[in-house]
């Protein structure tokens, strides 16, 4: 069994047997301890993971401490964010036994650093009641997460991580070969667009209707692991390869803005420290750019294409479902929020 959380976080944050606060993720509502939550796994994988765990536990802790990082310890961090977002879609679908009859062919190794992917850190200050020790999650338990488990906010003690990842979210911005949108023929049958050439400079800011503030760190990587196969000649130019971590293994390197600023490159020679201002927001506001993102990835990744008029159709009610969902359980956060601040009066 792979725990979806690992156990060395749980108990640097709490206890194993403490309730993990995610909507909907046992049969008639049951609370579940964090320990427990975990699905199976084969002996490949575990051990696979347990090699990631052991290199990306003194990166969390840097992170935590405000020690600086470089590239290839931000890029193993997306990779570490990558599996616990998709862990989390997987450990949501196994405890809960949904009935939303969700085939889920996602795993967590062949998804893991498959796409652009984007970091948003931010803080608070730990006195705040329930943020000196805590996980927290916004995103699961909701039916556009478990549809479309590319955004994941995760609340580490006073830290606020939220992970996004697809195709298309931050190459052409930061001056990558991209496609304009990828083409989807069904439910399953996802294809790449016409792969354009890249611009060969940054544009802040890199995903069109985020702009960060001076109270966040946002970190972005573009993915091109299986297109520079398909068009080796777009990515063997110069700006790909001074800006890459692994050009064989199509890792593009770590762009980031810090206190609001235009967006710059880091070095592999440099190092940046994530610690963000700390911020007055509480998690409901921090809360509301996972709906926000998620909607932008459903509006903007794909094009329906499928020649089938049924599936077709049934492709765009998906869609508009999911965006409708999106839309009432933001106001449901916003109510609930009210609801918490008046609570504190």
């Amino acid at each position: 069994m792979e725990h979806v959380i690992p156990q060395w976080l749980i108990k640097m944050t709490g206890g194993l047997s403490r309730p993990c606060h995610l909507p909907n993720i046992a049969p008639n509502g049951q609370s579940v301890a964090f320990g427990a939550f975990k699905f199976p796994a084969c002996e490949k994988c575990n051990s696979e993971f347990s090699v990631m765990e052991a290199r990306i536990k003194p990166i969390v802790i840097k992170v935590l401490e405000s020690q600086p990082l470089n590239a290839t310890e931000i890029s193993l961090l997306l990779d570490w964010f990558d599996k616990v977002r998709i862990g989390v879609w997987l450990g949501d679908i196994y405890m809960s036994r949904t009935v939303d009859d969700i085939d889920p062919h996602m795993h967590i190794a062949s998804r893991t650093g498959l796409k652009d992917r984007m970091l948003i850190v931010e803080r608070v200050d730990s006195s705040v009641p329930g943020r000196d020790k805590c996980i927290n999650f916004c995103g699961p338990g909701s039916f556009q997460f478990r549809h479309l488990p590319s955004v994941l906010q995760m609340h580490i003690n006073n830290y606020t991580f939220t992970s996004v990842s697809d195709y298309c979210l931050v190459a052409r911005r930061v001056g990558f070969p991209y496609c304009d949108k990828m083409l989807r023929y069904d439910m399953e049958d996802v294809r790449l667009n016409t792969i354009q050439k890249g611009k060969n400079k940054i544009q802040t800011p890199v995903v069109r209707t985020y702009t960060p503030t001076r109270y966040q760190t946002v970190i972005y990587q573009p993915i091109y692991k299986y297109w520079n196969v398909v068009s080796p000649d777009l990515y063997n130019t110069q700006y790909v390869l001074n800006h890459s971590l692994d050009t064989q293994n199509g890792i593009g390197g770590i762009f980031y803005q810090k206190n609001a600023s235009p967006t710059k490159y880091l070095d592999t020679k440099s190092t940046l420290n994530l610690t963000p201002p700390i911020s007055n927001l509480d998690m409901y506001d921090m809360g509301l750019k996972y709906f926000d993102l998620h909607d932008y990835i459903t509006q903007n990744t794909y094009i329906n294409c499928c020649p089938d008029t049924e599936i077709h159709e049934s492709i765009d009610k998906m869609n508009k479902y999911i965006l409708e969902c999106n839309r009432k359980n933001r106001e449901y956060w916003l109510a609930t929020q009210r609801a918490y601040r008046a609570n504190q009066r």
